[in-house]
């Protein structure tokens, strides 16, 4: 006779090879193009994504195109700051939900003092 203790632990393992996402919650991918003010492509540029709630962040880095994609985010709102030198950062605070969100940045270069 199987015990009560196995038939749980099976309920358990079935639930959660169908369903892995509700247990971390839906998630979705933010990526996006980084330009100049001219429309040229920004190479290197520090893309920080930060969860709004939990204040939990992740970097991106912008390819050759300009184009930065973040590992899976879990749905919220997120605050996107992108940072390069000789430029001034730019910022927007948008909601990710499941799927791709696209955030397109445009920076302006510094202002000298």
């Amino acid at each position: 006779m199987v015990s009560k203790v196995v038939i749980a632990a099976a309920i358990v393992a079935v639930i959660l090879k169908v369903d892995p996402a509700a247990a971390q919650g839906a998630r979705g991918i933010l990526t996006g193009v980084v330009k100049d003010v001219s429309g040229g492509a920004l190479p290197g540029v520090t893309v920080t994504v930060t969860n709004e709630a939990t204040r939990a962040g992740v970097d991106a880095i912008t390819n050759g195109d300009g184009v930065y994609t973040t590992s899976p985010l879990v749905s919220g709102s997120y605050r996107v700051a992108a940072a390069l030198d000789g430029f001034e950062a730019a910022a927007q605070v948008l909601a990710v939900g499941t799927g791709e969100v696209r955030a397109d940045i445009t920076m302006a270069p510094s202002r000298l003092t």
